[in-house]
């Protein structure tokens, strides 16, 4: 349905000013702009590290911030749930998602990385880590502690499948992404997530609002009330 015309002024702002992810109760159509603003916010951050610190100390600073950003998941659980903002819409939960990458791409500027990345990422491996990942998603929380890791093994393993395919184009994996089909979605992915949420049934909108309050009561497993 369009109701785009019935957006309050703080949520049209919060899409503008990139807070989105900060604002609760947002209207529906606007509600997908939390990651938009997550990743404006590590826009904001990373370049100016890497510029300050260099490869070598932003790769170091990235894997601290990753550990921090994993024990910060756990301390909020119990300490720090803001009412009305879905736990994983937030930047300071989901930086580790953003600085993995960061890692791998500074580690692939060594040859010699780069050389032992082609070795260790075989179609084998790289089924294994999916699968593996598949499954840890399946299990059942069990907790804050095992609730971070999960997100830090998935903010380590999804770039590392990406990373294959380029350092191992031939494999299937790395074909299968490059049909016609899939390149063209891709082309068009980010028009289709910019618009998708006003184009949505009204009834499939509070289905989603249900599922990601109950994602977010979940998430940790822990405390209510």
């Amino acid at each position: 349905m369009w109701s785009l015309a019935e957006a309050r002024g703080r949520d049209v702002a919060s899409g503008l000013f990139l807070f989105a992810n900060y604002l609760p109760n947002k209207h529906w159509d606007l509600n997908h702009f939390w990651s938009l603003s997550m990743e404006e916010h590590f826009y904001l951050i990373w370049p100016v590290a890497l510029a300050m610190l260099g490869n070598k100390r932003a790769r170091n600073a990235a894997l601290a911030g990753m550990a921090i950003i994993c024990l910060w998941r756990i301390w909020v659980s119990g300490h720090f749930i803001l009412p009305g903002i879905p736990t994983l819409q937030r930047t300071d939960m989901r930086l580790d998602a953003f600085l993995a990458p960061c890692v791998f791409a500074i580690m692939l500027r060594s040859t010699g990385w780069k050389n032992r990345a082609t070795r260790w990422l075989s179609p084998t491996v790289c089924a294994l880590l999916l699968v593996g990942l598949a499954l840890l998603r399946l299990l059942p929380d069990a907790g804050a502690l095992f609730a971070s890791l999960r997100q830090l093994v998935q903010a380590c393993v999804l770039p590392l499948l990406i990373i294959s395919t380029v350092l191992r184009p031939t494999t299937l994996f790395a074909k299968f992404l490059e049909l016609r089909f899939l390149r063209w979605i891709g082309r068009i992915s980010y028009s289709i997530y910019l618009w998708q949420m006003p184009l949505q049934p009204a009834g499939l909108a509070e289905r989603s609002h249900q599922i990601l309050a109950v994602e977010d009561r979940g998430y940790f497993g822990i405390r209510g009330g």
